[in-house]
């Protein structure tokens, strides 16, 4: 693993933690740095 790659990583992490989209229940969760919203469409 590259440090600088892992660093660059880390920086993309810090502003958006957690992205999942699961097709199959059409449930989509996005996590940012302040905002936390889950959306059931």
């Amino acid at each position: 693993v590259v440090s600088g790659a892992l660093d660059k990583e880390q920086q993309t992490a810090d502003t958006i933690c957690a992205y999942v989209l699961k097709k199959n229940n059409q449930y989509f969760v996005y996590l940012s740095r302040e905002i936390v919203s889950d959306v059931v469409s």
